[in-house]
């Protein structure tokens, strides 16, 4: 776009430490679902990453696919959507009681 200013933003991305305390109430609600646990690397920019570089644990759980995130056809398929609810559910239950 002609006179608009353009950066761009690139993040090496970041794993969590298997080990990580942040990691157990997730794995619980996850054995709780009867649902397999698979962390990895976060491999795009967010605030997970700014939060990171600080010495922090962000987790980055949610529905959908960094393929088609943030592109004029961006789309979550509905059930990821009520999957991830119910993963959300069992996590504060774990978290918090």
């Amino acid at each position: 776009m002609k006179g608009a200013a353009c950066c761009l933003f690139w993040g090496r991305g970041y794993a969590l430490d298997p080990g990580d305390a942040v990691l157990e109430p997730v794995r619980r609600a996850y054995r709780r679902l009867g649902l397999d646990l698979e962390p990895g690397t976060f491999r795009s920019h967010s605030d997970a990453s700014l939060l990171r570089a600080q010495g922090m644990s962000p987790l980055v759980l949610g529905p959908g696919s960094l393929r088609v995130a943030h592109r004029p056809d961006e789309r979550v398929a509905f059930r990821e959507v009520v999957e991830a609810a119910r993963i959300y559910r069992a996590l504060i239950r774990e978290a918090c009681c």
